[in-house]
């Protein structure tokens, strides 16, 4: 097993294994056919580990009932192209509006997690403020050495005889 997992970012170095590393980078060169579809269904379980991480922040913060399940359905997971090796988690807010139908007032999950400053409408009326309540963020942080372990442990599985 890798002796240290480096990251920059949101991006995960190995160190410690050369030939995972070297094995893995001609996989990604040739990720297609089983191998490929196999290393897709890593990255995309990785990914999904974030996501319920994400998600329980989500839960756990102050709002109601409401904002919470409009929070959780901006998550999405998406595997992207077959022949690329990667999957994205995100918050679209597309996502929830496309879930939760269109006549529901659907924020912008950014507002939540970066805060606002003090809005108006157009007409002078006074919104307020939002403050930030980073879920995202500290998802990644909390989740990171769980899907490092999930990402590791399947390369492994896949490209190691």
């Amino acid at each position: 097993m890798a002796r240290s997992v480096v990251t920059k970012g949101s991006l995960l170095k190995f160190d410690g294994i050369p030939e995972l590393i070297g094995k893995f980078e001609k996989a990604l060169d040739a990720a297609s056919g089983s191998k490929g579809a196999a290393l897709k269904d890593v990255y995309v379980s990785a990914a999904l580990v974030i996501k319920d991480q994400i998600g329980a922040n989500i839960q756990g913060m102050s709002g109601s009932a409401e904002l919470k399940e409009v929070m959780n359905a901006t998550l999405v997971v998406n595997a992207g192209p077959e022949d690329k090796p990667n999957a994205i988690v995100a918050m679209r807010q597309q996502a929830a509006i496309k879930r939760l139908g269109k006549g529901r007032s659907i924020p912008n999950p950014a507002w939540f997690e970066y805060g606002t400053v003090a809005r108006q409408t157009g007409k002078g009326w006074n919104r307020g403020t939002i403050q930030p309540t980073p879920v995202f963020r500290p998802g990644i942080e909390q989740a990171r050495p769980r899907a490092a372990k999930v990402l590791i442990d399947g390369i492994s599985k896949v490209l190691l005889p």
